[in-house]
């Protein structure tokens, strides 16, 4: 059994054991008076195998003591906005909607710290799978509400710690450059140096680590429950850009105000306010760093051959952190008209609105815009679609790598005659119907480069033909003499057809395939017949039927014309001629005993109910898709 299902419920021996003492059920950390809280009924119990409800679903949520309400709002109002929210809260975990419940009783908990929605949040995270953030919750409602839970919630909660402690692993980061800014999985975690080791549930995750004026570090490691691993982060200082002999200009960068801050260009910090130095001739990102969130947003500037540039950006509050990744990665990334890199960027900016922009050659552009939260960090992850009508993929559609590829079909099978001694003795007042039944192949193979297809089909047959009036002859029982007279035939071939084929496949939006098959058709032809014959008076013959095995190989050229739906799939219409060289030649088994409308039976001769050679052809529809 999967340890998920198979692990302790914990969560829901905590809120039974909450739920068991309703006065207890809410409250605040050890020493603080919770005020009166009125009793609500307490609600049902989760279905079976199901981890219970927040803590604490026998009361409202109770106010911390040292929970200091906002300016012009009253700890009453506090109080009753945070019982709200868990109640809100509440009823979107029983709806199975965790995400949202966790937001409201984080909520719940800023508004006023209590023990109810702390071990909500917690259950909700743990049913998210976010056993790093569950663990440190669930010690939160140890250190700060242990004194007043029941000793069996107590106990309860003590096993999950321990429990989730096993599924959860940290990451201490060593030999960072101070102040790096460290993230797992897109998510920032801190600056470097980290005051603790950073909690991450167990399994592979990305660290990241960047610093403007260093090349940016990213690191896969994998952790394992209860483990610690040490990542050594050294960072590589981001060499300055080299000026060609003779073709610098200078740059001259100060803060409008007078302010003394660190200048980066490029990247690289090259010295702080008022500065001028020589630089190569072209375009530069300049920015301003002061202390605190003090600083600028990237400037763009173009410095000319022997000219002198300068800019006098002014400083502002930079609080907001955002990162961009881009796909392609060598996608340029703009913000608010400034090309700052390509593939990927990230920096300080102003909070509020912002613009960003990404292109590359033959991708459709993006653009949107983001609002960043002071003290935020944002991530940004814009992955463009390609444009299919761009030059660079026109070029290159020819080059397109080979790949696996898949096709089903079905259609009509339709053929002039069956042939044998039965189709084929069709003369006169006979009459013959059209071969008519239904083919449906499946196909398997790889395309090349070239467009060369090859692969294996397997399909299945069923088709049959009527033969009425045919001048034939039965021989009695105990007679000598065989009788002249007509039969009814109904003949049947079903049967597999295995094999493989090649063939072309040109074209992208109209694609055109020309194959060639081959391979065997494994089946059997049946014959139902009723007959009338003249002895001494007239007589009938049957219903009665044969079945015959009928081995064919088989040889099946095949136009199909295609519309491209998605870079991947087609829906085609075509048409397959099937040649079909009998192997065995399935006949009437003349030893069959008919019944007859007299006293006695009646043979038919060993008849062929086949031709040696058969054609058909089947057109029909086909969906195509390459891997």
């Amino acid at each position: 059994m999967h340890w998920m299902t198979a692990r302790r419920p914990a969560a829901l021996l905590v809120a039974l054991a909450l739920v068991s003492r309703p006065g207890d059920a809410l409250g605040q950390p050890a020493g603080t008076a919770a005020p009166a809280e009125p009793a609500v009924p307490a609600p049902s119990a989760p279905p079976a195998g199901e981890s219970a409800p927040p803590a604490g679903e026998g009361a409202s949520a109770a106010p911390a003591g040292d929970s200091a309400p906002a300016a012009g709002e009253s700890a009453p109002d506090r109080r009753a906005e945070a019982e709200a929210r868990f109640y809100k809260g509440r009823k979107l975990y029983e709806a199975g909607a965790f995400g949202p419940a966790l937001a409201e009783f984080l909520a719940s908990t800023e508004l006023y710290p209590n023990r109810s929605a702390t071990s909500g949040a917690a259950t909700c995270l743990r049913k998210l799978h976010r056993f790093d953030e569950a663990l440190e919750l669930f010690e939160i409602l140890l250190r700060d509400f242990g004194n007043a839970l029941p000793a069996e919630a107590r106990t309860a909660v003590q096993r999950e710690v321990l429990e989730l402690r096993g599924l959860v692993g940290t990451i201490e980061i060593e030999h960072a450059e101070p102040g790096a800014s460290i993230s797992v999985g897109g998510q920032r975690r801190g600056d470097y140096p980290l005051l603790a080791p950073l909690r991450v549930p167990a399994g592979s995750h990305v660290v990241h680590v960047d610093k403007e004026g260093f090349e940016p570090l990213q690191i896969r490691v994998d952790v394992a429950g209860g483990r610690t691993v040490r990542v050594a982060a050294r960072m590589r200082a981001i060499a300055p850009r080299r000026r060609a002999p003779g073709r610098g200009g200078r740059l001259r960068v100060a803060e409008r105000h007078g302010q003394e801050m660190d200048v980066l260009v490029d990247g690289n910090l090259v010295g702080r306010t008022p500065w001028e130095g020589e630089v190569e001739a072209g375009e530069h990102t300049v920015v301003l760093r002061g202390d605190g969130d003090a600083g600028t947003e990237p400037i763009r500037v173009t410095v000319r051959h022997n000219q002198l540039s300068a800019v006098t950006p002014s400083a502002e509050d930079v609080s907001s952190f955002l990162r961009i990744q881009a796909a392609p990665d060598d996608a340029s990334v703009a913000l608010d008209a400034v090309v700052l890199a390509e593939g990927a960027w990230e920096g300080r900016l102003r909070p509020g609105e912002h613009d960003i922009e990404v292109s590359a050659p033959g991708f459709v552009t993006r653009k949107l815009n983001v609002h960043l939260t002071e003290g935020r960090r944002h991530v940004v992850r814009v992955a463009l679609e390609l444009d299919l009508d761009a030059p660079r993929w026109r070029l290159h559609r020819a080059r397109r790598p080979g790949r696996l590829a898949a096709e089903l079909g079905a259609g009509l099978w339709l053929t002039p005659s069956l042939g044998g001694d039965v189709a084929g003795s069709c003369f006169g007042r006979c009459d013959e119907g059209v071969g008519l039944g239904g083919l449906g192949v499946a196909r398997g193979g790889y395309v090349l480069e070239s467009g060369l297809e090859l692969g294996v089909s397997l399909g299945y047959l069923d088709g049959g033909q009527t033969v009425a009036g045919r001048r034939t002859s039965a021989r009695r029982t105990r007679q000598l003499l065989a009788d002249q007279g007509t039969a009814d035939d109904a003949l049947s071939l079903r049967g597999v057809l295995a094999g493989a084929f090649a063939g072309l496949a040109v074209g992208d939006d109209f694609p055109v395939h020309l194959r060639l098959g081959a391979g065997a058709l494994i089946g059997s032809v049946s014959d139902a017949r009723t007959g009338k014959f003249l002895g001494e008076q007239e007589y009938q013959v049957g219903p009665a039927e044969v079945t015959s095995s009928a081995p064919f190989v088989y040889l099946a050229p095949e136009l199909r014309l295609g519309i491209s739906l998605h870079p991947r799939a087609e829906l085609s219409v075509g048409v397959e001629t099937l040649l079909l060289f009998s192997v065995s030649r399935p006949r009437w088994d003349a030893a069959h005993q008919v019944s007859t409308s007299t006293d006695g039976g009646a043979y038919f001769s060993g008849e062929t109910l086949a031709g040696r050679f058969l054609l058909a052809i089947a057109p029909g529809l086909g969906i195509h898709y390459k891997y």
